[in-house]
């Protein structure tokens, strides 16, 4: 990041802002996410996180930085419907036995709405590769404390090649770059709408398992997906 722009400097004034963003954004919302998909299934996840644009505009809204209205809200409920459609197309089940999982995600899916809107205010003064870098550095001591237990208890001999590789992956492509790229959209277009797409996910998925992996893609899938991206279209 020093390289590319040149500094690494935040504002005084601007550090408790980034630290907040850390602990919610990073530190609440990551924990809360893998401990949700300790004890809840992963098609009750993906059905909680739906709700994220949701919360997302709530906050926007008390936070005063967008102005949400009733088409907005429309859209947001029909992408919801869009991705139950697309995971009951895939033969998934709601399963709501695991209240302590249920909640976990919610968790999960309520501080990244609060996350998105809280960082809105420095990407007006900061890039998005700055603020993904500040807000991850943040992050570091806290998880440390969080995860050192576990991290030396952790028997790396039984992670087989291809567990390693998902870990890179992980790390790269679903922090690193889809932090810079997230913070982008929400500087561009605000954060209720930069959420509002997030309903493709599920859809994404199972479209990239259909080409990638062989798997099948149901007529409910994708008539799922359309509704995802109808509801999408109404919150422009």
């Amino acid at each position: 990041m020093r390289a590319i722009e040149g500094s690494l400097r935040i504002a005084r004034a601007d550090i408790p802002l980034v630290v907040a963003a850390a602990v919610i954004g990073i530190v609440i919302n990551q924990t809360a996410f893998m401990y949700a998909t300790t004890y809840a299934t992963a098609t009750t996840i993906s059905l909680i996180l739906a709700t994220i644009p949701a919360f997302t505009a709530i906050a926007a809204s008390i936070a005063g930085h967008e102005r949400i209205g009733r088409r907005h809200w429309l859209g947001i409920s029909i992408a919801g419907a869009g991705v139950f459609l697309v995971l009951q197309g895939g033969g998934a089940r709601l399963d709501l036995t695991s209240l302590r999982g249920d909640l976990l995600a919610l968790v999960a899916a309520a501080s990244w709405g609060v996350y998105a809107v809280m960082i809105r205010p420095l990407l007006g003064r900061y890039s998005p590769n700055l603020i993904s870098t500040a807000v991850l550095v943040a992050a570091l001591p806290m998880m440390a404390v969080i995860c050192l237990p576990q991290v030396l208890a952790q028997d790396y001999g039984v992670i087989s090649g291809g567990g390693w590789a998902a870990l890179g992956y992980s790390l790269v492509f679903s922090l690193v770059l889809s932090n810079i790229t997230w913070f982008g959209a929400i500087h561009r277009g605000g954060a209720s709408r930069a959420a509002a797409v997030l309903p493709l996910q599920p859809f994404l998925g199972a479209l990239f398992a259909f080409v990638l992996l062989g798997e099948t893609l149901t007529p409910l899938q994708v008539v799922g997906g359309g509704v995802v991206v109808g509801g999408i279209w109404l919150t422009r």
